[in-house]
């Protein structure tokens, strides 16, 4: 029996972290691949709270000049984050709220690992402003402001109207590139900072410090691509210590040719079919663990597996040979595609 899928053709870091195997290619398979819904997490919905109350205060600020920083503020403007994106998982998600996965650790008082109930929706709005505060303590003590953007883009005001901006400020600002080999890569960077002529690409991060800084190179290639800005450094920020982390020389660690062979190296998976499952002590926390066969997920037997396909194919596109490889999997001797 054949099972042929189709992927989208853009790539993000994330994605490519899954198939470069950094992370696990069968959660890209069972979400990318299969369609597959996956479980929603207190840390992605809480991330993304502070992320976006973060964006709202450095708006305000680089907007109006209006600076807040008083408990109740931060407060006030995290949880309305918070609820913002409950709302938009239980619209978007088949897993009723009592469902979503809560990290951490279980303990008596709410503390930096976990709570009573782990770290679930009273943690965060517990923990979640105090996050905010300790970004808007960084923000006025870093020393880095906020750079802005050359662009021509479109831009639309509160009552509708719309104009042409020169340029934008740096927050959350969004890259759709192409490499040589033709791969789209997609991607948002949470901040562009500029001071004395340098500038600094930072991610904000509510959970650990990554392993790799490729996300921060790919952010580099993105911003020189398409804007022009070629930062030199980046650095991670990260809410459970409220400092960043030692800044990364992006120039010399990841220039252009090694993400684009980053992303090329993931092209050749995706096509290849390689999508083998990648065991770990995070499987117990993945979203789509219920169709996983080496979970031993119990819902595996009503879906194929990573090691079913045979054939993938880009979505939109009129021959995937365009797209750095063959889409014909052949599962006998598939091998190592780098």
């Amino acid at each position: 029996m054949s099972l042929i899928i189709e992927i989208p053709a853009h790539l993000s870091h994330s994605q490519s972290s899954n198939l470069t195997g950094e992370y696990c290619s069968a959660q890209y398979f069972f979400e990318r691949g299969l369609g597959k819904p996956s479980i929603p997490g207190w840390a992605a919905i809480g991330g993304s709270a502070l992320h976006s109350a973060s964006e709202d205060w450095d708006r305000l600020i680089v907007e109006s000049g209006e600076c807040l920083t008083s408990e109740s503020e931060l407060q006030g403007m995290f949880n309305t984050a918070l609820d913002i994106e409950v709302r938009k998982t239980e619209d978007n998600s088949p897993y009723p709220k009592s469902e979503w996965q809560r990290s951490g650790r279980q303990s008596a008082a709410v503390g930096p690992n976990g709570g009573p109930d782990k770290k679930n929706e009273d943690w965060w709005r517990q923990v979640g402003p105090l996050m905010l505060a300790s970004w808007v303590n960084w923000r006025l003590t870093s020393g880095w402001e906020i750079a802005f953007i050359p662009t021509d883009e479109v831009r639309e005001l509160k009552d509708g109207t719309t104009y042409r901006a020169s340029a934008v400020p740096g927050i959350e600002v969004s890259f759709d590139v192409t490499t040589p080999d033709g791969i789209p890569i997609r991607g948002y960077i949470d901040r562009v900072f500029e001071r004395n002529g340098e500038y600094l690409v930072v991610d904000l991060k509510s959970g650990r410090e990554p392993d790799s800084t490729a996300q921060l190179g790919t952010y580099r290639y993105g911003l020189a691509q398409q804007y022009g800005i070629d930062p030199q450094w980046g650095c991670y920020w990260l809410g459970g210590t409220g400092l960043s982390t030692s800044l990364t020389d992006l120039r010399a660690k990841w220039p252009d040719v090694r993400v684009e062979k980053r992303y090329a190296t993931a092209r050749r998976r995706q096509l290849a079919g390689e999508f083998d499952p990648k065991p770990s002590n995070l499987c117990g926390s993945c979203g789509v663990r219920a169709w996983c066969q080496e979970y031993g997920g119990e819902k595996a037997h009503e879906v194929p597996q990573p090691w079913d396909v045979t054939e993938v194919r880009i979505k939109g596109a009129v021959s995937a040979d365009s797209y750095t490889g063959s889409s014909t999997v052949n599962n006998t001797e598939k091998g190592d595609s780098e």
